[in-house]
This record gives structure tokens, C-alpha cells and sequence, in this order.
């Protein structure tokens, strides 16, 4: 949805009309900037209140799956022509970047961090369990990720967004009693370097590898790191425009060996600097039960440049 709200003429809707929401707080600001337009009726379990513009109607405390249960047992809601055109405009996007991501993929490059975002849905089987971490990796696979793949994502928001990620996802996987793939920013992965040591300790333990192609095995870990080189994601942000605060300040870079990091705490290590390591890679779950596979990006400013160019040409291909 985010991708189509790119086209304005997509959601050309009159002021005032109605929006079911399920769930909190949206984090999207296109989307938010349409439901602002809307008289909401929020269905959620939480007794916050979230309604920055005042545009909420009515709101239901209760389970969204409970509620939609309840819905389609008592009203008959025909699929509107508008809700069928949304569907068909979501399968073009799905082509579109299929088209231009499998170029990218046999052009043996610099992966980009939108075509890493891609692969990962892509090569996970379905009913595969993704932790994903803050900053560029959430929103690079709610933009760039397959929406028809059936996976289980789930992701934790931090204090200060990318603490403690590979933490969470290890106890996330303990309680799960499943493989995990955790994908997560360089940055992110140093701020919690220390919870490789839990790893280790899990290692001694009796866990089985999961069997080959099973997404509902023995818990086991494989983490993706997506190093560009440190704090990619202000780039994007206002203070890229002032050069001299924003590589003193905000970018972060490092010079860390992840590959070191790997072998210090006996874990499987795996790089990819170019898509031909991309391709021979497979995420099924691996026979060892922890991994760490770091993927290193193209530049900073490439990256920014890459992301505007997908969205003008998507943008060009919605309006054709």
C-alpha cells in the first residue's frame, strides 16, 4: 500500500471517508497522511489512545481476528471494484520489482540494500519466522519485501530502536521453539555484540538443527547483516543536506570485522560482496543451528540515489 500511495491519483478518495483500522499507532507517513483524511474506526486489544488529528470516530478494544470473525459471520461484504483494482495494482508492483530485482541479481554486483530486502522474501520458504530490526531493514522489507509470501514477521521496537535486537530474537526463538532468520543493520548488530555470548551458551546445550526445509524445527538462528557502513538511514533524513554535521555526527562509520566478531564466538560465518554470493546462498534452515551471513551494500549516497530511482520508475509504471 505504501508503494501505490506513491501515485496520488491511486487513493483518490473524497474527505471524510470511513477507515477501518486494525491494530495501533501506523508508522507510515503516507498512510498517515491519507487516514488524516478519513473518520476512523480503530479495532485494537490496547486501551492507548493514539489519535495525533483527531480523526478517530469510534474505537473497538477488542482482538482484530476475533472482530473480523464476528464481521464476516453476520454482514455479507462483497470485494468492492476499488478494493479488486487495489488488489491488481499490488500484483503490478510485485512483477515490477521482480523484473528489476532479477536484473539486478544476474548483473553480478554490489547488492543493493532494496535487492537484499527482495531476496530475503523471496528465498524464505513460507511459514518462515523473520525478527527484523529498526531502522533501514523494517522499512526496506515493508517497501521492497513479497507482501504474498505467508511469513511470520515480528520485530521490537527498542528504547532507542536498534538496542538489543539480536537479544529479543534469541528469546523470541526460545519461546518459539523455531529456526529464526534475523535481519539486522551493522550498526544495530554492534550495539549488541554481547548477546553472541548467549549464543555460545546455547550452542552447548541439546538443540537439534532443524530437518532440511523444515520452518517448524528445532530453534536455530541465522542472522543477516546488512552492513552499509554505518547509520545509513540519515541519509535520507533532513540533516544529510549539512555534509559536515552529518559524517561527524550521525553516520557512525566503522572499520568492525564481522567476520572476526563470527569466530571469536564459533559461529558459521558467511559474506556476500556481490550477487553471485547472493545466488549461491540459501535460507532454509542451515544445518548448524547458528550462522551469521553479513552482506555488504553498495555506498551511502548510492544507496539513497537507488532508493529515489525505484520510486520514480515505479511511480512511471503505475501512471502508464
Amino acid at each position: 500500500m505504501d508503494q501505490l500511495l506513491l501515485v496520488p491519483e491511486v487513493f483518490n478518495f473524497d474527505d471524510d471517508f470511513i477507515a477501518l483500522q486494525f491494530g495501533e499507532r501506523i508508522v507510515s507517513k503516507r498512510i498517515n497522511a491519507l487516514l488524516s483524511r478519513s473518520r476512523r474506526i480503530v479495532v485494537s486489544r490496547s486501551e492507548d489512545r493514539f489519535d495525533d488529528d483527531h480523526s478517530v470516530l469510534l474505537r473497538i478494544r477488542a482482538s482484530p481476528s476475533s472482530f473480523l470473525l464476528r464481521l464476516m459471520n453476520s454482514v455479507d461484504l462483497p470485494l468492492a471494484n476499488g478494493m479488486q483494482d487495489l488488489c491488481e495494482l499490488s500484483g503490478l508492483v510485485r512483477d515490477f520489482y521482480r523484473e528489476r530485482f532479477t536484473r539486478e541479481l544476474e548483473s553480478n554486483g554490489v547488492p543493493s540494500e532494496a535487492l537484499l530486502a527482495w531476496w530475503i522474501t523471496e528465498m524464505l520458504p513460507d511459514d518462515a519466522t523473520v525478527f527484523v530490526s529498526n531502522s533501514m531493514p523494517i522499512r526496506d522489507l515493508d517497501f521492497f519485501g513479497i507482501d504474498s509470501k505467508r511469513l511470520k514477521v515480528h520485530s521490537n521496537r527498542g528504547a532507542n530502536g536498534i538496542d538489543g535486537i539480536i537479544s529479543s530474537a534469541l528469546g523470541f526463538m526460545i519461546a518459539q521453539g523455531r529456526p529464526v532468520t534475523v535481519v539486522i543493520g551493522d550498526m544495530a548488530m554492534l550495539h549488541d555484540l554481547g548477546a553472541l555470548h548467549e549464543v555460545q551458551e546455547l550452542k552447548k546445550k541439546t538443540l537439534k538443527p532443524p530437518a532440511a526445509g523444515d520452518t517448524k524445527g528445532e530453534p536455530g538462528l541465522t542472522i543477516i547483516v546488512v552492513n552499509n557502513g554505518g547509520g545509513g538511514i540519515f541519509n535520507f533524513l533532513p540533516v544529510a543536506k549539512h555534509e559536515e554535521f552529518l559524517t561527524e555526527f550521525f553516520q557512525t562509520n566503522h572499520t568492525v570485522s564481522f567476520a572476526d566478531c563470527a569466530k571469536n564466538f564459533n559461529l558459521r560465518y558467511s559474506c556476500a560482496t556481490g550477487t553471485a554470493d547472493l545466488k549461491s546462498w540459501g535460507l532454509d534452515p542451515p544445518k548448524e543451528l547458528f550462522r551469521m551471513l553479513e552482506v555488504k551494500c553498495k555506498s551511502l549516497n548510492k544507496n539513497v540515489e537507488e532508493h529515489a530511482q525505484l520510486q520514480k520508475h515505479l511511480v512511471e509504471f503505475l501512471q502508464k
